[in-house]
């Protein structure tokens, strides 16, 4: 569970949010409600005279710092355990990475959200893992409490219990991908490999936008960033450079997927890549023979546990589907086995959601 849920700036001169960091949080109706509240907070109470903002809402604990030069307020979203103090101190740590930075002065809010999103990140992270390390029996709720309370919510057979879940979480549905597709990009060779489409077709408007990426980071070849977004018709597309190999290894998800999520998942991907020496050196034939399979593998489990997070019911009702498949064929449970250890499911699509091919192939040797 993450302390910090989220962090963007509002801008009292142009009356408009920027810098929107949505680490735990979709982009929904539920979003743009709540900046429509954080909108009428400052207008029934004198900001530039307190300069303060508090509030809960149902995503948590909301503060915000004033910088009264540029009348702007920096507001971070929190969990309801995680103190005052801790949100300060995080605020004042963001500020003193913006307010050096030219494109935070001059308003060129591209710029500054390519160059010091992932530095903001990385600042959060930090304090997270500070909280976790020091205070965890206070701020992080106990781990097997929160295992306990994830099993009741997924195997559970109340249906109403998943019902009320579900209503409070949003909507999912079944055709609706997460993670849409991965590829890397060869700065030196000038070219894209490793391509998995999931929630795109290989059409006009992929060929376009994949060049404009190609020339996007061609241009920045020679001072590449670590990471980055960029934002286009076809979603979110998540960068990571790679210093060695001289690649950038790109994640295009839906757009309004929380963002922590994707993070994780192309750095899972990444680290895979990696484990093959000098993967840089192979042709495309032979690396994609190694590492296709087992990459499709990790999106679609980390899919799973996205699903799992926000889309309880989704889950629910796939398990249900499965079910009803394995009685047709007169089955009840399946054993599967993981790392040396054999356990029983009914079809499990959420912890051992990765095993699901391997399984089901298996059914039919």
């Amino acid at each position: 569970m993450l302390q910090f849920r989220g962090f963007l700036i509002f801008d009292l001169k142009r009356s408009i949010f920027f810098f929107e960091m949505r680490r735990d949080i979709e982009l929904d109706p539920k979003w743009f409600a709540f900046q429509k509240d954080v909108r009428k907070k400052f207008n029934e109470q004198d900001v530039l005279e307190d300069k303060v903002l508090e509030m809960s809402n149902i995503y948590g604990k909301i503060r915000g710092k004033f910088d009264d030069f540029q009348k702007r307020f920096l507001i971070l979203i929190a969990q309801n355990s995680v103190e005052d103090i801790y949100l300060a101190e995080l605020l004042n740590e963001i500020f003193s990475i913006l307010i050096v930075q030219e494109h935070y002065i001059k308003f060129f809010k591209e710029e500054l959200e390519a160059l010091a999103f992932f530095e903001v990140e990385k600042i959060i992270q930090n304090k997270e893992y500070y909280l976790i390390q020091n205070f965890h029996s206070m701020h992080i709720p106990n781990l097997f409490s929160q295992i306990s309370d994830n099993q009741k919510l997924l195997f559970s057979n109340d249906v109403e219990l998943q019902m009320e879940v579900s209503q409070q979480q949003g909507q999912c549905t079944k055709e609706q991908i997460i993670f849409k597709g991965f590829t890397i990009f060869d700065t030196q060779r000038q070219c894209f490999y490793m391509l998995i489409k999931r929630g795109f077709e290989n059409d006009e408007l992929w060929k376009m936008q994949r060049t404009q990426i190609s020339q996007y980071l061609l241009k920045r070849s020679k001072d590449p960033l670590q990471h980055f977004f960029l934002n286009y018709e076809m979603g979110q597309f998540l960068f990571e450079y790679d210093n060695q190999a001289k690649n950038y290894f790109i994640l295009l998800t839906d757009s309004t997927s929380s963002q922590h999520p994707q993070y994780q998942l192309l750095s899972k991907l990444k680290a895979l890549v990696q484990k093959i020496p000098n993967y840089q050196k192979l042709n495309k034939p032979q690396i994609e023979n190694l590492l296709k399979f087992n990459l499709v593998e990790v999106i679609e489990a980390e899919e799973r546990i996205y699903y799992q997070k926000y889309y309880p019911n989704w889950i629910e009702e796939e398990k249900k589907i499965n079910r009803k498949l394995l009685r047709q064929r007169g089955m009840t449970q399946i054993s599967f086995q993981d790392q040396g250890t054999y356990y029983n499911d009914e079809f499990s699509l959420t912890d051992f959601a990765s095993q699901r091919v391997r399984f089901v192939h298996d059914l039919f040797q």
